[in-house]
């Protein structure tokens, strides 16, 4: 073949194709031996990963990329154990994508895409744990036990006696090891060393995601002991000191600081209070909507009322949407620009006389952009008796996934004055057979296994791609939309919002989309967000109070 071209050959058996995007390099794993200045070169060309687990005599080698076909992100991948007195490679055995080892390096956990598969390094034995799927486990810091937190329970693993004990949290709980210690060994490879000590009180934190309330507890001896009466804070752990009974973490809800709290012996202490001057969160007020959508699945809508609400008067409303938006209701309302949705500050709204509306969306067989529809459309059916709401002055927001959503919306439903979607796709079939850059990794294993739900390959169903892509709807959208974008996005490329842009424009749509150099997905220029945040208010501004803006205005 001809030298010197720049031709890069894409062969359909290549299994690490991020290799095409970053540097190739190729790490040598050397192995010295301090006593008798003993070098040995490993294997790196067969196995380009080595984790050394502190097992002593055994390292693990395996090649993540070696089964990846480019059909599932999920996959089982081949383990070796490396035995460094006799030079020699041994397999272990199948794992997954996530593994786990214990303090001492003694045992290799992890879920093979049907059961949890637990290896005893040192003698290859491997035992069968019947568990769901998408947990943290942790090992005993003796390697005699593992600890599963589940959804109203936790279990425990006797590793000797492969007993299986389940111990009961509150009904609806889902508990979470706060406590303990979850060390990465590798993180491009998922691999992680996790250990707690079972003969001191270990804290564990439990949600409701149905309610969002939450509450700090113990788990010594077998059971399971509340520390708190749960509550609607958001809770985060800070430090346990068990033995001494104390305990510290941040307490937090929309309308209420940070704090600090001590807790001994079951009673909380304040130590210290943020944003002490921070007087008007405490007057915003929350509603929970409850609601279902078309298919009877309960959701739940946060409605924010504006600032000094009087029942006499109506008011616009903005409604940001992204997935579930219940989980927002305890996260604390700081000015700023930061919130669930990019370029929403809901202080700010709040303040200027607007309602600020954040519904669930939850996913079906009818596609994304559908069942986004469904709830938003049911979740805005909800606020009927609410008659201080302007329901001919609402619009509508979202950024990424929910700027997608936003796009798709805005080509189906008359409930909304004016949109704006930042960041998202317009066109799934052509998102479909693209690779992110963001994570090197074609993007259909989002749309197949990750945010997308849409559970089936395009060869699958071409129509359900088609029918959930905002595109093919362009010359139905009938309000004014602002699109952006960042022109680096590496995650949601930029031509998808320039593609919107022009299927409107060649409808002869009110649309204005902004194109930020030099920005990626999120803003990090401050300037950059300053601007956004500001373009986004006028807009609203224009749209739902009428006043005027001329770079809005050099639209007509």
């Amino acid at each position: 073949m001809p030298k010197n071209t720049s031709v890069d050959v894409w062969y359909p058996n290549d299994h690490n194709l991020g290799k095409k995007f970053y540097n190739d390099e190729t790490f040598t794993y050397i192995l010295w031996t301090p006593q008798n200045h003993k070098v040995v070169t490993l294997d790196h060309h067969r196995f380009p990963k080595h984790t050394d687990t502190g097992n002593g005599r055994y390292l693990l080698a395996y090649d993540p990329a070696l089964n990846q076909d480019y059909t599932f992100e999920r996959i089982q991948q081949r383990v070796y154990r490396y035995d460094t007195e006799l030079d020699r490679y041994e397999e272990l055995g199948l794992t997954g994508i996530y593994m786990y080892t214990d303090k001492e390096g003694k045992y290799l956990l992890s879920h093979d895409n049907l059961n949890w598969v637990l290896y005893n390094i040192d003698t290859g034995e491997k035992s069968t744990i019947k568990a769901a799927r998408d947990l943290t486990p942790f090992f005993s810091v003796q390697g005699d036990q593992l600890l599963f937190p589940d959804h109203e329970k936790m279990i425990t693993y006797d590793l000797k006696t492969k007993k299986i004990v389940r111990i009961k949290i509150p009904a609806g709980y889902d508990a979470e090891i706060a406590g303990g210690t979850n060390e990465v060994l590798n993180f491009e490879n998922k691999f992680y060393r996790t250990s707690y000590e079972p003969s001191e009180p270990l804290a564990i934190k439990i949600t409701n995601n149905a309610t969002s309330k939450q509450a700090v507890g113990v788990y010594s001896k077998g059971k399971f002991q509340q520390l708190c009466k749960t509550g609607p804070e958001y809770i985060t752990m800070s430090v346990s000191f068990p033995q001494q009974k104390k305990y510290l973490y941040v307490k937090r809800n929309y309308n209420a600081p940070p704090v600090l709290v001590m807790n001994k012996n079951f009673k909380e202490q304040v130590l210290f209070k943020t944003n002490p001057k921070d007087h008007g969160v405490r007057e915003v007020r929350m509603e929970k909507i409850s609601y279902t959508n078309s298919k009877g699945v309960p959701l739940t809508g946060l409605l924010y009322y504006p600032s000094n609400y009087k029942t006499s008067e109506k008011y616009p409303m903005v409604v940001g949407i992204y997935e579930l938006m219940r989980n927002q209701s305890n996260q604390y309302l700081r000015d700023g620009m930061w919130g669930r949705v990019e370029g929403m500050n809901i202080r700010y709204y709040l303040d200027r006389g607007y309602f600020i509306y954040l519904p669930d969306i939850v996913y079906d067989g009818r596609g994304t952009g559908r069942s986004a529809l469904d709830c938003v459309d049911s979740g805005m059916n909800a606020l009927a008796p609410i008659t201080s709401i302007d329901f001919e002055k609402v619009g509508l927001m979202g950024h990424s996934h929910g700027g997608y959503e936003t796009n798709y919306i805005a080509t189906q439903s008359n409930k909304f004055a004016t949109y704006v979607g930042g960041a998202g796709n317009s066109d799934l079939v052509r998102s479909y057979h693209s690779f992110n850059y963001d994570y090197f990794s074609p993007f259909y294993w989002q749309f197949e296994e990750q945010q997308y739900r849409m559970f089936k390959s395009f060869a699958e169903d071409k129509n359900l791609y088609i029918d959930n892509s905002p595109i093919y709807y362009a010359e139905k959208v009938s309000r004014p939309i602002l699109l952006w974008t960042g022109t680096k996005d590496q995650n949601i490329l930029w031509e998808q919002t320039m593609e919107f842009y022009l299927g409107l424009r060649r409808n002869h749509k009110e649309v204005i989309a902004l194109f930020y150099g030099d920005e990626g997905h999120s803003f990090g220029n401050k300037a950059n967000r300053e601007d956004l945040f500001l373009r986004i208010s006028h807009w609203f501004d224009y749209y739902l109070k009428g006043v005027k803006k001329e770079w809005i205005d050099e639209m007509y």
